[in-house]
């Protein structure tokens, strides 16, 4: 969960201007927020990602079951050179060949799709958490809307961070009509026909 907490704090929106008003005309109003907070609060961003995880490691096992189908099929050939004619040596061959080639890609069409439906969820939790952040400044007349780890020091009492959570859990709680919150990102029945997940997110220190 952290790597993905990690991911989500470093490129969610980091600012928000609320109010047009010239910063000569009156005192800046700021407010900071904290992402790693909101990460771990947000009922259904954490939900997702405990998906994604999940799948990845389903996926991840039928990679590791079928090379090892695989590597098996090397020793059976191995075993059949000194009694197998050179053409069922050479259908074997194919099969293995066959049966390599579709790991290959299986494998590279599964870190594909799992990078989609990050990059997904990143896009959608971060416009979700701009429209609330937006209407907490409308309301309260915010100028400036900061990350907590932008700034060298921030009073505790500028964070909106609770109330960013809770607005966030409110507005948009965890689907229930489906056992997949992703809707059509992940399917519900993940199979060597459908893909989804295997490398994990690069950490960004």
């Amino acid at each position: 969960m952290k790597k993905f907490t990690r991911f989500f704090a470093l490129t969610l929106i980091l600012a928000t201007v609320a109010a047009s008003t010239p910063a000569h005309a009156k005192n800046t109003t700021i407010a900071i927020i904290d992402m790693e907070e909101i990460a771990e609060g947000y009922i259904r961003y954490k939900k997702l990602t405990v998906i994604l995880e999940s799948r990845k490691l389903q996926l991840q096992n039928i990679v590791n079951d079928e090379e090892q189908e695989v590597l098996a099929l090397i020793r059976e050939i191995e075993k059949m050179r000194t009694n197998a004619s050179q053409e069922e040596l050479f259908e074997k061959r194919q099969q293995i060949d066959k049966r390599d080639r579709e790991l290959r890609e299986f494998v590279i069409a599964t870190n594909q799709k799992f990078r989609i439906d990050l990059e997904e969820l990143q896009i959608r939790s971060r416009n979700e958490i701009s429209e609330i952040v937006g209407v907490i400044s409308k309301r309260d007349g915010l100028d400036l809307v900061m990350e907590k780890g932008l700034a060298i020091f921030s009073n505790p009492s500028l964070s909106i961070t609770n109330e960013v959570v809770n607005m966030l859990n409110e507005k948009f709680p965890p689907k229930k009509s489906s056992s997949s919150p992703l809707g059509n990102m992940i399917p519900s029945n993940p199979g060597k026909s459908s893909p989804t997940a295997f490398p994990t997110p690069k950490k960004n220190h």
